[in-house]
This record gives structure tokens, sequence and C-alpha cells, in this order.
């Protein structure tokens, strides 16, 4: 069953707008680092930790807020916040005052949106789907995200040619003020939550109690946390590797960026009928693995010579398909095993369980490149990827299935 209905469309597209901004920043701002500020491996992983360390230190207390709140209010609110950040750095750049310091801050806060009105919004996308067409709603938001990203790579690259990877991020602002738009505009009026007096960590404990408790959620938890572990230390290192070591331009690794959003568009489009025939728990694991191997052949890229893009294509479009493939049925299931009463706390403990592992893997691996090389640490990320494959595959409980 497909959700539909104006309140639904527009939700939808603050959701699609929120990953496009992500697309173009996650081209943009690296690229500030690494061109502008002369940023390494260390200060690259740093970057990547600073935008995801608000995960480890807010989703706790985010999600009894998020229960206790309107979520429209929240949607609105966090997205101006966060076009009012990706601001400061073509400001900063404009008047020279670009550090590193203020790209860690700017990563930081707008992580920060995205673990609290990021999280709302994702809680009101599943009240105005309905639980029955939870694995439709998020197939489709996967093929728009995927789709749009097919664009958002060459425009980011085009920009950067033109204005500079600082100036790009002025997109980032205009994207999210549109996500602002969008969620303001809904007509659905929630119904004000009912007073709560109890201090929030009580509310926390609850979700983390009923995740402890519960063996599917507490193994996605862990399993989650470590496979992103391993990703965050691969994305981390992505533009570093590409442009240093494989050689590529600004153009030519926005070009490997749309491949990889292809491969994760026809993942979303082949997700539903992965989970009918397959069953959720072999995606889930099919998902793992196809990331773990593709991280450990994108250091091949560096040896291919003048057709190094067009292997970093082929694998960066294979890895994408893998994590598109599990993340749309994890977030399906997930959503569908949770109690309504509880949907706020347990989206923001398990999103903060599993992403604040990726600043610890961000930095980690970051450290690690510095002392063997950043092709040798993505081979050693992936081969911990297939041990963490072949341990899940042995200890994931069964899934109960749509």
């Amino acid at each position: 069953m497909a959700p539909e209905g104006r309140d639904f469309r527009l939700i939808f597209a603050a959701t699609v707008l929120n990953a496009v901004a992500g697309t173009v920043s996650g081209l943009a701002l690296p690229l500030t680092a690494a061109v502008h500020l002369d940023a390494g491996p260390t200060q690259m992983g740093l970057l990547a930790a600073a935008e995801l360390l608000p995960f480890a230190l807010f989703s706790l207390p985010a999600g009894p807020w998020i229960d206790r709140s309107r979520k429209q209010r929240l949607g609105v609110a966090f997205n101006l916040l966060a076009a009012a950040a990706a601001l400061a750095i073509p400001v900063a750049f404009a008047i020279g005052f670009l550090s590193l310091g203020l790209l860690y801050t700017v990563g930081f806060v707008v992580g920060t949106c995205a673990v609290i009105g990021g999280s709302a919004t994702q809680v009101q996308l599943v009240r105005l789907a309905g639980r029955d067409a939870l694995l439709a709603a998020n197939a489709r938001l996967a093929s728009f995200q995927s789709a749009i990203a097919l664009v958002g790579p060459a425009v980011a690259a085009l920009l950067i040619d033109r204005v500079g990877a600082p100036f790009t991020l002025t997109v980032n602002a205009l994207i999210f003020g549109a996500a602002a738009l969008a969620v303001g505009a809904i007509g659905h009026r929630e119904e004000a939550p009912a007073a709560v007096r109890a201090p929030w960590w009580r509310e926390a404990k609850d979700g983390l109690r009923l995740i402890r408790g519960h063996p599917l959620l507490r193994a996605l938890a862990f399993f989650g946390a470590l496979w992103l572990m391993l990703l965050g230390g691969f994305n981390a290192q992505f533009v570093l590797f590409s442009t240093r070591e494989a050689g590529l331009t600004a153009g030519q690794l926005a070009l490997v960026t749309g491949c990889g959003a292809a491969g994760a568009f026809l993942a979303s489009l082949a997700a539903r009928r992965f989970e009918r025939n397959r069953g959720t728990r072999s995606v889930l694991l099919a998902g793992y693995l196809l990331s773990a191997v593709t991280m450990g052949l994108y250091p091949l890229a560096a040896a291919f010579g003048g057709a190094a893009m067009i292997m970093a294509a082929a694998v960066k479009l294979a890895l994408d398909f893998g994590v598109t493939l599990y993340t749309v049925n994890y977030l399906a299931l997930r959503q569908r095993i949770t109690p309504e009463a509880m949907l706020g706390r347990v989206t923001t403990t398990m999103r903060g369980l599993a992403v604040s592992a990726a600043p610890v893997g961000a930095l980690a691996w970051g450290l690690a490149a510095e002392g063997i090389g950043i092709g040798a640490a993505m081979l050693a990320i992936s081969a911990c990827g297939i041990v963490l494959w072949f341990v899940a595959g042995r200890r994931l409980p069964a899934v109960p299935e749509a």
C-alpha cells in the first residue's frame, strides 16, 4: 500500500530536501577542508566525527523531547538553524576567517539539527504514512533521494568549479530553508502532547529498557553500530583518497558520487522485491556483505591510472546499492516493531546507539590512515566488515515479516 495525501507529500519533500542538502555538503564540506585548508587524514576524520558526534551526545534527551513536543515545530526550527549554520562558511570565507575550527562547528550544529529535527520528521513521516505503508514509504523515499542525488553531485561540481567549495554551501542554506517551508505548510495539526513532569532521563531509560529487552532491537542496534563505525571510517577518507591518491578532479568525484546515487536508486527500487523474495533478515545481511567487500575494492582505483574514475564509479555504485538495500529494510523493520507511544524515544535512542559509533570510526580510522596510508586503512575496514557479516549471520535473531 502506497501512502498518499498532501501532508504526506510535504513531509516527504522535506525529507528528500534534507537528503539533497547532505549530498551537496558531502562533497563541498570536505573539499573545502582539503583544498582551502590543506586538511590531512586526521583532520578529515575529525570533520566527519564533528558531524556525527551530536548523535552520541543528544540522542537520548532528544527522544523524550520529541515525544513531548509538536514534531512540526521542531522540524521547522531545526531546518532554519541548519540553514543559518550553512551560511556561516561562505560568509567566513568571503571575509577571510575560514578555519577548520569553523568547519567542525558547522558540522556539529548541522548534525545536531539532524538528531532532533530529523528524528522529529521521521516520527511525523511514520504517522502520516501509516504503519501498513512503512516499507513502501521508505522505499519511495530512498528512490527519490537517490534520483535527486544523481543531479546533486553534478550541480555541486559545477558550482565548485564556478564559485568554489565554500560558496557552494550557500545552496545548503537554501535547501534547508525550503525544507522548513515544506514542514510548516503541513495542514495536519498534532494534538498537544500531554504534560509530563517526569525528568527526561527517566523517559529515555524507558527507550533503553525496551531496546535492551527486545532481542531484535538490541541486535539491530549492536550490529548497526559496528557497521556504521566502519562506514564512518570509510566515508571520512573517501574524498581525500579520491582526490589525492586516485587523482580525481572535483568534477570526476561528482560523477563517482552520482554513480553511487544511481546504485542507491536501484536498491530502493529493488528493496521490496528482495524483501518479499528473500526475507528481511537475508537482505540485511546482504547489505552488510556487499558494503564490506566494496569498501575494500575502492582503493584499487588508484592503480587504474587514467581509468581510475571508471573503477571508482563502478565500486561506488555497488557500495551505495548495498548501503541502501540495508537501510531501507532496517528502517521499515525498526518502525514496524516499535510501539506507537515509544516511536520518538526508540527512534532517537536507536539512531544514537548506532550513529554515535560513526564518529569513533571516523576518528579511529583517520588516525590509522595517518600511519598505514588511506588505501591500507580502507582494506582493513573491509576485512572488519566481512567479519561483522559472518558474526551477524550467526547471531542476528529471526525477523518477523510484514
